[in-house]
């Protein structure tokens, strides 16, 4: 009877794991693959060539990162005000383990906004964070978001 009555117990304590065991697995997602794009920026360039001088990887422009921006771009347009209200909002959707954010506005180029984006101490370590691989960039009008992401 003791033997039975353990043998039952190990097959309890069997089933509840291999139970808790699925339960995890549904509860996490799947992780998020990012999608490379090709795109030329003279904006990453500037940063790429800068995070080389700094002996750091160069960042892949990515497909959601450059899409999420663009909304940012054209939602700072319209709404005419810089900011970085909604950032938690974008960090959710990027799926990215870590998330920065510069805004800009009114530069008349790449270069004049990557000058005033290295001046800004904030800025310049949205840029060099070390372990960040991937960049979504867009400007609309005067108005310019960059996302740098590690994924």
């Amino acid at each position: 009877m003791t033997d039975i009555l353990l043998i039952l117990s190990i097959i309890s304590v069997f089933i509840i794991l291999v139970l808790k065991n699925k339960a995890l697995k549904k509860s996490f997602k799947s992780a998020y693959i990012p999608q490379v794009i090709n795109i030329e920026s003279e904006l990453i360039s500037l940063i790429n060539k800068e995070r080389k001088n700094n002996n750091l990887l160069e960042l892949k422009p990515e497909k959601l990162l450059t899409k999420i921006a663009m909304d940012k771009a054209i939602n700072m347009f319209n709404s005419k005000e810089v900011s970085h209200y909604g950032f938690q909002d974008r960090y959710k959707e990027s799926k990215a383990l870590t998330l920065c954010e510069n805004v800009g506005y009114n530069f008349l180029s790449d270069f004049g906004l990557f000058t005033a984006y290295m001046k800004s101490k904030a800025h310049k370590e949205n840029i060099l964070h070390k372990s960040a691989n991937y960049i979504g960039v867009y400007t609309y009008g005067k108005y310019n978001c960059i996302l740098i992401a590690k994924y």
